[in-house]
């Protein structure tokens, strides 16, 4: 069956639109052998690990492209709104696995996928596994009607993050909530805040050992630099103070230094993230 956003093209109407491709300004494309005109994208809520989502965030931030975060999870998981194309598609699925929240449940009997995929106890989550991103796309755009949702991507392009009892945590943008507090105009790059609703800016002290710094660092300062770009933080380590022992050169782990890491609690949130994370995966213990 073919979705209300395609429209199949027959014999005649193939070798007219083979002809005119260069003058229309929509998509085509071939599903399972046969050509399709896309007319219009449309929008899913996926969900992504905190390292996919910066790259998703950089991405979009380049091409203008409207992205909502929806919730984020123990601030490594990240619940986004976002339109499908097929460079988008590529990035999300980076680890040839893209999880899909669906807005109804699925009925697992009738499913046509032609693919590997996993299916939630609660029919609402559906997850691909699937190395060929064009197949993917192929896949995300035949059977739309699975995965479509209705939401509107909020103008409000990311989450800010609040302050509550001495914890970090994620405050949701809700648009239709009037806000007293905040003055904010829209332009063609985002949101531009004014003067009386500047973020604020905080910094955040860490502290590591020479060990765990160097391999932060990486080889020419490369995963420090990732992190720097991913998050937007401002990210100093500062000099030993001190001389060092010939017990402490031989001894790396006793010697501790701090990072410095400024910005917003949001940006200062997921460089912290990113650090554990890249420590994490190097077989060094949590910060």
């Amino acid at each position: 069956m073919v979705s209300n956003n395609c429209t199949f093209l027959n014999d005649h109407q193939e070798g007219d639109y083979r002809m005119n491709k260069r003058q229309t300004e929509t998509k085509d494309f071939i599903i399972f052998g046969k050509f399709y005109e896309f007319k219009a994208e449309y929008n899913i809520v996926v969900e992504t690990d905190i390292w996919t989502f910066n790259l998703l965030k950089k991405y979009t931030n380049k091409k203008n492209i409207s992205v909502e975060i929806i919730n984020i999870i123990d601030f490594s998981t990240y619940i986004v709104l976002i339109p499908v194309t097929k460079d988008i598609v590529e990035i999300l699925n980076i680890n040839n696995l893209l999880k899909i929240h669906l807005s109804k449940p699925l009925c697992q009997e009738i499913l046509p996928f032609p693919n590997d995929y996993i299916v939630s106890n609660d029919d609402k989550l559906i997850t691909f596994l699937i190395e060929d991103t064009s197949q993917l796309y192929e896949i995300l755009l035949h059977y739309n009607s699975y995965f479509f949702d209705d939401q509107l991507i909020n103008p409000h392009i990311f989450n800010q993050v609040g302050l509550t009892d001495d914890k970090v945590v994620s405050k949701t943008c809700i648009s239709q909530r009037p806000d007293t507090t905040l003055s904010k105009t829209f332009d063609g790059n985002g949101i531009n805040d004014t003067p009386n609703s500047s973020p604020e800016i905080s910094s955040l002290e860490l502290y590591l050992n020479k060990l765990q710094i160097s391999y932060l660092i990486g080889k020419e300062g490369y995963w420090i630099n990732f992190i720097r770009e991913s998050t937007e933080a401002i990210i100093k380590i500062l000099p030993i103070p001190k001389k060092l022992s010939l017990r402490q050169i031989n001894s790396p782990r006793s010697v501790f230094q701090t990072i410095v890491i400024t910005g917003t609690l949001f940006e200062i949130t997921n460089a912290v993230i990113l650090i554990e994370s890249t420590l994490t995966n190097m077989g060094y213990s949590r910060i």
